[in-house]
């Protein structure tokens, strides 16, 4: 699915990104990372149980340049202060930038120390919790550093890291769910997730508005996983 007005916002926020940290000419990149919803197996799959999902047209807008040193400077139109991460620091910022640190710890740990850092700008479009936001934003953050550093990363790979980064980096002990349904998904199907091998297929959803659709509503209340009792459940 997408967002009929995601080029007027990349272009948006490209203008707003060159603003805040670069010159014009400067050689900007974009990461589009959507949400997910599961209407089946939510929560069988830190136990290697079968799942449906699939992406929406909502999601995480990353723009970035490499920057000049291995600092990583992070702002986003969602929190009023920026964030700065030093790919050398040993510990997890205390704020927004928590989940950049875990992408990038966990890349470290796989490839070897990263070369280059990134200046981003970030913006989100969740106004609560439940979509996944946090395997979103994590998946962009892999593909952005995994770009300025040289790195290609393959599907499964992709999910296997965001699980890791959140597993042990976050302190959150989510499955692939997530990132699967993020990666896989294609317009017009949902994705059923083999969790335990890490596989998929597609199957055909709604293919017209007057078929169905997936309605999300926001229960005006926020939640941050590790906050609550989701760790003691998957133990």
């Amino acid at each position: 699915m997408v967002d009929p007005d995601l080029e007027e916002r990349l272009e948006r926020l490209r203008s707003e990104f060159v603003r805040r940290f670069t010159e014009p000419d400067a050689e900007v990149r974009a990461v589009v990372s959507p949400y997910r919803i599961c209407p089946l197996g939510a929560h069988v799959d830190h136990q290697g149980g079968p799942v449906l999902g699939t992406a929406i047209d909502a999601g995480t807008l990353i723009v970035f340049a490499p920057s000049k040193d291995r600092t990583c400077r992070l702002e986003s139109t969602n929190f009023d202060a920026p964030c700065i991460v030093e790919l050398d620091g040993d510990r997890a910022p205390s704020d927004w930038g928590r989940y950049f640190w875990a992408a990038a710890a966990t890349l470290s740990r796989e490839y070897g120390p990263l070369r280059r850092g990134i200046d981003a700008l970030i913006e989100g479009t969740l106004p609560g919790g439940g979509l996944s936001s946090s395997a979103s934003v994590v998946l962009g953050y892999l593909q952005a550093l995994a770009e300025v550093n040289g790195e290609e990363l393959e599907p499964t790979q992709q999910i296997v890291l965001a699980r890791r980064a959140e597993n042990e980096f976050v302190g959150v002990k989510c499955g692939i769910l997530d990132p699967a349904c993020i990666i896989a998904s294609r317009r017009d199907h949902l994705v059923a997730i083999d969790t335990e091998h890490c596989t998929w297929e597609m199957v055909h959803g709604v293919k017209a508005a007057d078929e169905g659709r997936f309605l999300v509503a926001f229960s005006g209340v926020g939640r941050n996983l590790q906050q609550t009792g989701f760790n003691d459940r998957v133990d």
